[in-house]
């Protein structure tokens, strides 16, 4: 091919990039790799932080892996008593503790120690899909019943969940995900975000994304955040959107080939992406502008 010719190829690649607001990675910086200490390691689709450890369950055996953020140092943890079920949704509760659902509904506590208590939870219209904290307040999302329960904190645990929902017009039978700062987000599997606020549908308009999201399984918010995270694992990203529903980055990598999820720290400017058994490290280039 004649320089020129590719010169041109590369100077279009990087306008549709710029356009795109998209970041391409061609090396991730690979933080940790569970299959050093498990060589079958298959992970759950969750991952989450508690302290300074982020902590990731092998769905194979159902212990945990854990990576020191110091260090970068791992461990396999076995809870105690140890899980039955596979991990699909996680909520930290504050520094120290996080409530886990696994795939079967059971929901258990899991502390700084790595000790797990049984969490008694029963929502009326069956199994939640994921689930969310805010203030200690749990928010479980139930596609079966279209609805959002909230949990309030209670002797022992969580008193009994409630619908949340206010607004009949709200149907979340479709939802994969939901994400809290005060507002609640919820991820739909088609791409579309709705914003609720106590109860009800609020305005949101996500703008256009080029790409399309394809599949998307996850989204990440925090309180004082000003920017919604989605993972999109068919399409091998993770999109930044401004909780104005502008686009503001993405972020893909061929290496995002088996996405299972990931945490972003505003603080260190990082995100964290569990791909397989591996864990990535992505510096935020959107918070340097």
């Amino acid at each position: 091919t004649h320089p020129t010719v590719m010169r041109s190829r590369r100077e279009l690649n990087d306008k549709l990039h710029e356009l795109r607001h998209e970041v391409v990675i061609a090396d991730p910086l690979q933080l940790a790799n569970f299959r050093n200490l498990d060589d079958g390691a298959r992970a759950a689709p969750v991952m989450l932080r508690l302290g300074g450890r982020l902590y990731a369950q092998n769905a194979r055996s159902k212990v945990f892996f854990s990576m020191n953020l110091d260090n970068r140092a791992i461990a396999e943890v076995q809870p105690s008593p140890p899980l039955t079920g596979t991990l699909a949704s996680a909520a930290a509760i504050g520094r120290t503790s996080a409530i886990l659902l696994d795939g079967d509904g059971r929901a258990t506590r899991l502390d700084s120690a790595d000790q797990i208590r049984p969490v008694p939870l029963t929502l009326p219209g069956g199994s939640a899909v994921a689930l969310a904290s805010y203030r200690e307040r749990l928010y479980l999302l139930s596609a079966v019943s279209g609805t959002i329960f909230r949990a309030d904190p209670a002797v022992g645990g969580f008193g009994a969940p409630r619908n949340w929902i206010t607004d009949p017009s709200v149907d979340l039978r479709a939802a994969a995900d939901l994400a809290l700062d005060g507002d609640v987000y919820v991820l739909h599997g088609d791409g579309s975000i709705v914003k609720l606020r106590q109860g009800r549908a609020a305005a949101f308009n996500l703008q256009p994304i080029d790409p399309p999201l394809s599949g998307p399984t996850k989204i990440k918010t925090a309180e004082g955040s000003t920017f919604l995270y989605v993972l999109d694992p068919p399409t091998k990203r993770i999109v930044v959107i401004g909780k104005d529903g502008a686009l503001v980055r993405q972020y893909r990598s061929a290496a995002f080939d088996e996405l299972r999820d990931f945490v972003a720290d505003e603080v260190a400017k990082t995100i964290y992406v569990l791909n397989g058994a591996r864990i990535f490290g992505v510096p935020m280039e959107h918070l340097e502008q």
